[in-house]
């Protein structure tokens, strides 16, 4: 089974735009959305498409990386 490099994943930084679990309020999941990563240490990220939502806090499992031609458009 192939493996994604590590190295993608250490080219995360704050500004990259990823794919992050968002739960319900009985910790179910509710879907994956594009997000903005806030902090890299804590996994905190904002929303893409709700800049005015508060931040969420998204453990580095529950944040995955979106193909390198995905363009946001």
């Amino acid at each position: 089974m192939p493996t994604i490099s590590v190295d993608l994943w250490r080219q995360l930084k704050p500004g990259s735009l990823v794919l992050a679990a968002a739960f319900d309020e009985q910790d179910n999941l509710d879907g994956w959305w594009e997000a903005v990563i806030v902090r890299i240490d804590d996994g905190v990220v904002r929303w893409r498409d709700y800049p005015k939502e508060p931040v969420a806090s998204s453990s580095h499992e529950y944040i995955a990386l979106l193909h390198p031609k995905y363009t946001g458009v």
